[in-house]
């Protein structure tokens, strides 16, 4: 089993390159980078658990076995600073590092003052050690209370300000994803625990047990992040849309049915329909939220479809679909043009201006004006 460990390791690294070599990162995925590096060291301890040479390296895998406390006030830092925007990291957060000082100075205490338990010889294995437990049951209390502060937060501040924006929806799976998922490794490893306390250890050795099940969950953590990458950008600032495969391919069709030449019918004051239809577009800005049928348009400002189609593309020579693809990459180019929004991504800030994905934003964009919105931010700050 010790090749799943160098795997995960791997990937671990590989999932994190992305974000590390991004220029400007926010602090959330700042808070993320340390958070995997710190899975990366457990898991590396794991791969040399399972060689057999903990032995070799005891002091080593006592100071990663007391790092563990440390996973607790990632996760609830991530949370805070990927739910809150004006989130900032203070001198006093520094005191999130007292559990793990307080691990290691209780198990060096115990360890040689007292001498009732050798962690930095054959290692903390002693079966039936009540000092041990003590120092084991500390560590998932500490674990606890953050996955608690954490969930906390996600309740408060994701499930009771959700409304009806898929994006927003977007960002509150992943959270409650990750919240889920490691309520779930949290609440196996201590019922092992205290199942392999009471010999009740039908899967062999906890140490083993857990390792397998905490490396399963890292492997299920970073399928998820790369699923979820297109929001590892700035805590959510606007409207937004849905980015799944059931919407997207409805939304294709609608495009393909809009791009269709439109029928010559006789309309009845052209001027006049074509700019209600724009101070509708100005006014209530449907197209932030995604695509718009023309039987949406219709419905809206009691305008006949066949008509709405026929007097865009009268006064603007073009097709519905990139009439209102236009007014998107207005949006994005206000945006872009804000010194102000200059920490957020491209593609988060495409996402509030209406676009179904990367590609479709970078190819619309320079359709409209002849660079990427990279390119064109770029060109703004230089």
């Amino acid at each position: 089993m010790s090749y799943i460990y160098i795997v995960c390791f791997t990937l671990i690294l590989f999932f994190s390159f992305s974000l590390i070599s991004k220029a400007k990162k926010t602090l959330s995925e700042k808070i993320f980078v340390g958070w995997i590096f710190l899975l990366a060291i457990t898991e590396l301890s794991f791969f040399i658990n399972a060689l057999g040479m903990a032995g070799d390296y005891s002091l080593l895998f006592s100071l990663v076995c007391d790092s563990h406390v440390l996973h607790g006030g990632f996760y609830y830092f991530y949370v805070q600073s990927f739910t809150d925007k004006q989130f900032r990291m203070k001198g006093i957060h520094v005191f999130h590092l007292l559990p793990f000082a307080l691990m290691f100075g209780l198990k060096y205490y115990f360890n040689e003052v007292l001498g009732v338990m050798d962690c930095y010889g054959v290692g903390c294995i002693h079966a039936g050690n009540r000092y041990i437990d003590l120092l084991t049951f500390l560590k998932f209390g500490i674990l606890g209370a953050y996955l608690f502060a954490g969930w906390h937060l996600v309740h408060d501040r994701v499930h009771h300000n959700r409304g009806e924006d898929r994006l927003e929806k977007i960002r509150s799976n992943w959270i409650d994803n990750i919240t889920v998922g490691i309520f779930i490794i949290y609440s196996f490893s201590a019922s092992y625990k205290v199942l392999d306390r009471l010999e009740f250890n039908f899967l062999g050795s906890a140490i083993n047990a857990i390792n397998i099940m905490v490396t399963f969950f890292i492997l299920i953590f970073l399928y998820m992040g790369n699923s979820y990458a297109y929001i590892f950008v700035s805590p959510y600032q606007g409207k937004g849309i849905d980015l799944d495969a059931v919407s997207k391919n409805k939304d294709e069709q609608a495009n393909e049915m809009a791009e269709e030449e439109p029928v010559k019918v006789d309309v009845v004051d052209l001027d006049r329909k074509f700019n209600l239809i724009e101070a509708y577009l100005k006014r209530e800005k449907p197209y932030l939220k995604g695509q718009m049928t023309i039987r949406q348009l219709s419905d809206n400002i009691g305008i006949p479809q066949n008509e709405i189609s026929y007097i865009i593309q009268q006064k603007t020579d073009k097709y519905y679909c990139d009439y209102m693809n236009a007014f998107r990459v207005e949006a994005l180019k206000e945006k872009l043009d804000s010194p102000k929004l200059n920490e957020f991504t491209v593609l988060s800030l495409g996402l509030e201006c209406g676009f179904a994905s990367k590609t479709s934003l970078n190819r619309i964009f320079k359709q409209h004006t002849s660079v990427t919105p990279s390119e064109y931010r770029s060109n703004k700050n230089a």
